[in-house]
C-alpha cells in the first residue's frame, strides 16, 4: 500500500506480504470489508447490471507491517484478524465475510531490510 519516511525511519503499511515472503507467509495487515459501487467509475460499478451485483472486496485499514532505521535494521509486524459474516443483499443467511477488526500478535526484531521474509532469517520474537 504504502511507504513513508519520518526522521530516519522507514514505515511501511499494507503489504500484506512481505518481499520474499512465501504466498502462505501474511502479515495480516490488511483488513477488508465487501463495497457497493453504485456510481460509474467507482470501484466494482461494472460488476454487474444490478446493485447487488456490484459489492467489491476493498481494505478499509492498512497496519504497518514493517520498520527500517538507517542502518538497515529492521522489525516486522504480525496481525491477527477478527473476521464476522452478515447477510448481504437481504439473504437469510450471513455468508459475506469481512474483517470487523483485530490485533497486534507479533513483532520480529533483528532482521535485515533485505531479508524480511521468514524463510531467509530468522528473527528474534516478541510475542502477545
Amino acid at each position: 500500500m504504502g511507504k513513508g519516511l519520518s526522521g530516519p525511519f522507514l514505515y511501511v503499511f499494507g503489504q500484506h506480504k512481505l518481499p520474499g515472503a512465501a504466498t502462505s507467509d501474511l502479515t495480516n495487515s490488511v483488513w477488508t470489508v465487501p463495497v457497493y459501487g453504485n456510481d460509474s467509475g467507482e470501484p466494482g460499478y461494472d460488476k454487474g447490471s444490478a446493485f447487488a451485483d456490484r459489492s467489491l472486496t476493498q481494505a478499509w485499514r492498512w497496519n504497518l507491517d514493517y520498520v527500517v532505521d538507517v542502518h538497515d535494521n529492521a522489525m516486522t509486524y504480525w496481525y491477527t484478524p477478527e473476521t464476522n459474516y452478515y447477510a448481504k443483499n437481504g439473504a437469510s443467511t450471513a455468508t459475506a465475510k469481512y474483517v470487523r477488526g483485530g490485533y497486534l500478535t507479533e513483532i520480529r526484531y533483528g532482521q535485515n531490510k533485505d531479508t524480511l521474509s521468514p524463510t531467509t532469517h530468522t528473527p528474534t520474537r516478541s510475542s502477545n
